[in-house]
């Protein structure tokens, strides 16, 4: 079991930082750039799985990730969105900021926006930098009494 977790997380790492976009260092982009090109996306994919499967947040947020993006596995965002929505009920403020999108571009959800700032908000409870400026954006779209229902209730 320690030798995976010592193959496993630095891995989960890995494909966080390229999944999670621009913020990623230019090593971690080519490793996962060759993972790519080896074909390796599938192996990893059964490693996150595994992981997200065990209730690791992290893994939890990773699969929903590699779901998103069809890498490893063909797209399809309503299994994204259940990934992430795992990931987000157990704190993980990335995963909520990408739950939150998703309620609010209407991929793999209906679309909602009060359901949306609601997951932002937690986001940005959680230290997600990003967040505060997405609620501003779905606060804009929203009617007074959406607004109000959003500041009142809780992401489910």
């Amino acid at each position: 079991m320690e030798a995976t977790r010592n193959v496993i997380f630095p891995l989960l790492l890995v494909l966080s930082a390229c999944l999670a976009g621009p913020a990623m260092s230019q090593t971690d982009a080519n490793d996962l750039a060759g993972a790519e090109q080896n074909g390796k996306y599938a192996e990893a994919f059964q490693q996150v799985e595994t992981q997200a499967r065990q209730g690791v947040p992290q893994a939890q947020y990773s699969l929903g990730r590699m779901y998103a993006f069809g890498q490893g596995v063909e797209r399809d965002m309503v299994t994204a969105v259940t990934w992430y929505r795992k990931a987000a009920e157990q704190g993980l403020a990335e995963a909520q900021y990408h739950l939150g999108e998703a309620y609010g571009a209407g991929e793999g959800v209906p679309q909602d926006y009060v359901r949306a700032y609601q997951w932002m908000q937690r986001a940005a409870q959680n230290g997600e930098k990003k967040a505060k400026a997405a609620m501003q954006s779905y606060a804009n779209l929203m009617t007074e009494a959406q607004l109000e229902q959003a500041r009142q209730g809780h992401a489910e």
